[in-house]
């Protein structure tokens, strides 16, 4: 290289920088969820300490599901290089490798495969595409959304099932105060099967299928524990007080492939099996606080954990990483 006979150090190595990135912008992948996104690495060493991880945390194995996690990235790799602007760090999980999906099969199959592929793709001289999961990236979009914005992030390991949150309004002024696990909520909404649009469930349809006024319902959000729709523990979250939101629901998060008899929820209208559920949900109040307001102590000393790598600043914006300082929501 010139310069060697001058005793100049040599030139850092130059990896694969051909990513989707360039074509179809910032590593977002056509057709997958928006806490997803690709890297596609150059021949060599990826630079990437991965591991299983299964989930539910305390569920028997037989009912747990598996993912590979990234663990950590290797100073100097390809992986530190060309993860910098997607922000790729511990606590991401992988997808798939080259179209192939490495979600939900055992961890050293999955591993294997990974491997296979990047030995496969260097021996044919091209870049291997891995796509990423950042579920820090849902839930800063889910923080940032504004009317008309829509986020989506994949149900199940192995499944090509999307909840999609559509912001349909928001407040002007949204205040420090917004929905997390553990907040009492109040909201009015309307469900609606997605195929015929028929209201099926509503706080404001009494027992027998009728309206009867503008009703809102209380509950707390709280993951597993089921007071309200699972699409909820999700989809809710962030929330302003005054915003509303339409959920889509795939079946796996609805009722699933028993689907509802009919009169189990309104007399005259079941669930038909693996119906996608569309919910309009208007967030009224937070643990009784029913007016936006800036003061964040206006709800005690609550710690928020599911927002507890995310700072939103005074312009509004909302910024997730575990390099967050003064972290809050």
């Amino acid at each position: 290289w010139e310069g060697a006979r001058a005793g100049a150090p040599p030139p850092p190595p130059q990896y694969e920088t051909r990513s989707l990135t360039e074509t179809v912008g910032k590593g977002v992948v056509p057709g997958r969820a928006d806490d997803e996104y690709a890297i596609t690495f150059g021949e060599g060493s990826l630079g990437l300490d991965v591991s299983e991880v299964r989930f539910p945390l305390y569920a028997p194995p037989e009912q747990q599901s598996t993912r590979i996690m990234v663990r950590s990235l290797k100073k100097e790799s390809q992986a530190e290089a060309l993860g910098k602007e997607r922000r790729l760090r511990s606590g991401v999980l992988i997808v798939s490798v080259d179209g192939q999906n490495v979600e939900g099969i055992p961890g050293k199959k999955a591993i294997k495969a990974l491997q296979d592929a990047k030995i496969k793709a260097d021996a044919e001289g091209r870049g291997c595409t891995i796509v990423f999961r950042d579920p820090l990236l849902f839930k800063e979009k889910l923080l940032n959304s504004k009317e008309g914005s829509i986020v989506s992030t994949q149900v199940g390991a192995s499944s090509s099932e999307q909840l999609i949150i559509n912001t349909t309004f928001s407040p002007l002024t949204c205040g420090a105060v917004r929905t997390q696990l553990g907040d009492l909520l109040e909201v009015k909404y309307t469900g609606y099967l997605a195929d015929t649009m028929e209201v099926f469930d509503g706080s404001s349809i009494n027992a027998q299928g009728g309206f009867f006024g503008d009703l809102s319902i209380f509950f707390v959000l709280t993951q597993g524990q089921r007071q309200a729709p699972r699409a909820w523990e999700i989809g809710l979250l962030g929330m302003c007080i005054g915003e509303r939101r339409r959920l889509t629901v795939p079946p796996s998060l609805a009722y699933g492939v028993a689907g509802v008899p009919k009169g189990k929820i309104i007399p005259k209208l079941p669930v038909p099996p693996n119906a996608t559920l569309i919910y309009d949900v208007q967030l009224v109040g937070i643990n009784g606080i029913n007016v936006a307001t800036d003061d964040e102590t206006s709800l005690g000393t609550r710690v928020p954990y599911d927002y507890r790598d995310c700072k939103t600043y005074s312009n509004g914006t909302s910024v997730c990483g575990e390099n967050v300082k003064d972290r809050r929501i």
